[in-house]
Formats: C-alpha cells, structure tokens, sequence
C-alpha cells in the first residue's frame, strides 16, 4: 500500500513538474484579453486626432502622426487598408484603434484606444465601445522628435499585445 501511495506522489510530482515547464504560451480563449483585443486577425484602421495650442512651434503635423502609426501597423501586418476615408471625428464601425496626441506648451498627451464592436448579453444591446486603452505624457521640449517616438513606442506596445492574443503561434486564432 506504501508503494503504491509513493508511486503515485511520485507519477504526480513528475506531471506537474512536465506540466510547469511547459514552453507553450497561455489559452487566452475567454480571458479578458482576449475580450479587449481579439479582432479575428482582422486588422485595425488608425483614426488620428491632433490637438495642439502651438502646431507651428512644435513642427508637428496630423499627417507625420498618421504616416508613424501606418507604418508600424503595415510592417506589423495590422493595417486595415481601406478604401474609406476617415475625416476627423468620424465614427467608423470596424476595429479601428483611435490615437489622440494633445499638445499644450512643452507638454503632450498621448492615449491609444482599440475600439470595437461589443455584445452585451443581459440588454442584448450591440455598442461600438474601448476595450483596450494605453496612454503617456511627458514634456517635448521644442521638437516633435519625442512625441513621435511615444507614438510609436505605444502603436508597438499595442502590436505586442494584439499579437498574443490574435497570432498567439505566429496564426491567426478563429
């Protein structure tokens, strides 16, 4: 009876052992990740918004925040190319991740919101809402070098992410 009670805390300290040293990534079926990024590998459209009390002292422009995003979503493989296009301030009904750059003096702000549709079962209400959100601020000194580079360190901050959980084995999760 002794042996058989060692054989089997020994057959299980091996398979949680096996179990722990598993190099396979994480499920994320369910979990809260994949409620705030999961698009089906479809990819996103950037909307940018550019606010700035001093555009002309800083030298940056709408359309350099534009080109920055599109070119990691691009290299990245996200960017939903379109034939739409997105005015400032329009609603667009894909996963569309919304960037907002506010700069007041030397300061900025800089938020990254992924938006998409979201089912919400007790209403049964369908409603284009953020589920996933990062942001920044610091200060720019005179040039726009720095802002640009938040922009960018966030866009990738949401391509590692939106990788996870949509290409968790380099393929698109269905």
């Amino acid at each position: 009876m002794k042996t058989r009670f060692m054989f089997i805390a020994a057959l299980l300290a091996i398979a949680a052992g096996v179990c722990a040293a598993s190099d396979s990534p994480p499920k994320t079926r369910g979990s809260i990740e994949e409620f705030k990024l999961y698009t089906k590998c479809l990819g996103v459209s950037p909307v940018v918004e550019y606010r700035s009390q001093n555009a002309e002292e800083n030298g940056l422009k709408r359309k350099e925040i534009v080109a920055a995003v599109e070119s990691r979503l691009r290299s990245a493989g996200l960017h939903q190319s379109s034939f739409f296009e997105f005015s400032e301030g329009t609603v667009v009904f894909l996963p569309h991740l919304y960037i907002h750059v506010n700069v007041i003096g030397q300061s900025y702000f800089v938020l990254l919101e992924l938006k998409k549709w979201v089912h919400e079962p007790l209403s049964g209400q369908l409603n284009y809402s953020q589920t996933w959100r990062t942001e920044t601020s610091g200060i720019h000194g005179t040039s726009s070098r720095r802002i640009l580079s938040s922009v960018r360190e966030l866009t990738d901050q949401f391509i590692d992410d939106w990788n996870k959980v949509n290409k968790p084995d380099g393929k698109c999760v269905e």
